[in-house]
């Protein structure tokens, strides 16, 4: 057992398993393990009454909802924890009492539930500001994203058993709603998409929803007050806090049932993903490219260099007109018309995708330029 702060409430572990976070409700903390050692080595204060936590996949950045509970930090926020300092470097403004929070796997996004309003805020990691804010049903608590980020799970409880609302990610609208049991509050999604897994607290189940239909196709009996829910990283078990009757339940995903039931302290309370795992994180690709020249005379030859990172294949637009003009890796192209084009470089690899772009600008020839302006344009 860890000493942790008063009421420890939300569990995040990093990719790596080497750290894990816990927000403590009474003393407004987030406590540091370090895994390998099994001890706290920093406790971080934060806002009033911290429930939900998330860590960014590299493990850089710690997000926990502050609700607005009258203290003298920002309000309604998502505090950002710098990991390198333990310190709060940002606080971003969302709805009224953020309760749950999501990062996507490639820490692009993060998805905040708030409570009040009935709303999820959707935030843009690179500039930590509001996107968009998406209407959910009432008290949504939990949330959960996708391996792939398209779709965003919530848990909404309605004063019934009406309770996932699930979110397009590219169009920010929810396309999908799915009857689950009494009290839904903690979501979790399988690691390779298929199933996602709710706590209904006051049914004592678990509800397995299919991804491709939208549909629950099993519903399995647990502890007292099903609160929390996490999948370890191959799929195959699914761990259950039950905070009325101070127990775990472990589910095999392949048939649906309870294997084993343990014993753990008095009104365990664990909302997040409070499993890790040694496993490499993904490694997504990075776009990069630089070019001979950036501006010329028509007709201008301009050779472009891929410096990207990581990529196993690439799409070039040469003129902004959403065309692939080439997958070479270091292309030629012939701008034979002046004017200011775009360069996209878009790469991919198994984890998922990246782009840049770049404005060449093409002059008119003049007299004086001793440039003929009778030309074609090629790609490379």
């Amino acid at each position: 057992m860890i000493p942790v702060g008063n009421y420890p409430m939300g569990v995040a572990v990093t990719l790596d398993g080497k750290k894990v976070y816990v927000t403590n409700l009474n003393d407004n903390t987030v406590s540091v393990i370090d895994a390998t050692k099994n001890k706290v080595t920093a406790t971080i204060p934060v806002g009033r009454d911290p429930r939900g936590v998330a860590v960014s996949p590299d493990g850089k950045r710690v997000y926990v909802p502050h609700p607005d509970l009258g203290n003298s930090m920002s309000n309604n926020t998502i505090l950002i924890i710098n990991t390198a300092t333990n310190e709060v470097e940002a606080a971003v403004l969302v709805g009224e009492f953020p309760f749950g929070v999501a990062v996507t796997l490639d820490g692009k996004k993060v998805y905040v539930t708030n409570l009040d309003n009935k709303t999820v805020s959707v935030i843009d990691t690179a500039t930590n500001t509001v996107i968009a804010t998406i209407p959910v049903g009432n008290n949504p608590r939990g949330v959960a994203v996708s391996p792939d980020g398209k779709w965003v799970y919530v848990a909404c409880y309605e004063g019934g058993n009406k309770g996932i609302y699930v979110i397009d990610a590219v169009k920010n609208k929810v396309t999908a709603t799915v009857l689950v049991g009494f009290f839904p509050n903690a979501v979790a999604v399988a690691p390779d998409g298929k199933r996602v897994y709710v706590t209904n607290v006051i049914s004592d189940t678990i509800s397995v929803i299919d991804t491709a239909t939208n549909k629950v196709t099993a519903t399995i009996h647990v502890g007292n007050g099903p609160i929390g829910v996490a999948i370890t990283p191959d799929g195959k078990k699914v761990y259950v806090v039950n905070g009325g009757d101070d127990t775990v339940s472990v589910i095999d995903t392949s048939t649906n049932k309870v294997t084993a039931t343990m014993n753990v302290g008095r009104n365990p309370n664990s909302f997040g993903q409070f499993i890790g795992s040694l496993q490499a994180q993904p490694i997504f690709p990075v776009a990069n490219f630089s070019s001979n020249v950036t501006e010329g005379y028509a007709p201008l030859t301009v050779k472009f260099n891929d410096m990207s990172q990581k990529a196993t294949s690439r799409i070039w637009d040469f003129n902004g007109d959403g065309q692939l003009d080439s997958s070479n890796i270091n292309p030629v192209y012939i701008y034979a018309n002046p004017g200011t084009y775009t360069v996209n470089l878009t790469v991919s690899n198994e984890n998922g995708t990246d782009s840049k772009t770049a404005a060449i600008n093409v002059l008119t020839p003049s007299s004086s330029s001793g440039v003929s302006s009778h030309s074609s344009s090629s790609g490379g």
